[in-house]
């Protein structure tokens, strides 16, 4: 009889993202409307649709794309650490391979894994300083987002006059 006691467990799927499941209306992605559903001109199908920009959507997307950017960046820096600290790993193994007399091809292998390591190390931490200026991209465009639209939106919010649909003003 075979013992799978210590066998691995079924694949999981993958975690869910903090927003997955629960994303309000005003932050959902745009979807393409069905061939079904009426979006020519004089109907209401184009204003009241989720693509049509709203300040609040746009906060928030410019909030979820920093903080996804930041979450990223803190990721591959801990990669980088790991991928170094792996390198120098391999190559104390190496040396303690060249002590015994191993192989040299096997401890040319353990080297080439270790140079390996060390491009993925450097590869990560590019990657990480574009995703650093990608968070700080969001975080400006934000900021100036707020500062041009914030008073705006709430001078509209709290006018108490009915607002246009949004397009109304646009030039066919």
């Amino acid at each position: 009889m075979v013992d799978n006691s210590n066998a691995l467990a079924p694949r999981q799927s993958a975690p869910e993202t903090p927003w997955t499941g629960r994303t309000p209306d005003w932050l959902k992605i745009p979807r393409s409307p069905a061939p079904s559903e009426s979006t020519g001109p004089g109907t209401l199908g184009e204003a009241t649709a989720p693509s049509v920009p709203s300040y609040r959507r746009l906060a928030g997307r410019l909030t979820i794309l920093a903080t996804s950017a930041v979450k990223l960046t803190e990721g591959l820096w801990r990669l980088r650490r790991q991928m170094e600290h792996d390198a120098r790993d391999c190559r104390v193994i190496a040396e303690q391979c060249a002590q015994a007399e191993v192989e040299p091809r096997f401890t040319n292998l353990v080297l080439e894994a270790a140079d390996a390591l060390d491009d993925v190390a450097k590869a990560s931490g590019s990657l990480a300083t574009s995703a650093e200026d990608l968070a700080n991209a969001a975080d400006d465009l934000a900021r100036a987002h707020r500062r041009e639209y914030t008073g705006i939106y709430t001078a509209v919010q709290y006018s108490g006059v009915q607002q246009a649909k949004p397009g109304f003003y646009r030039q066919p």
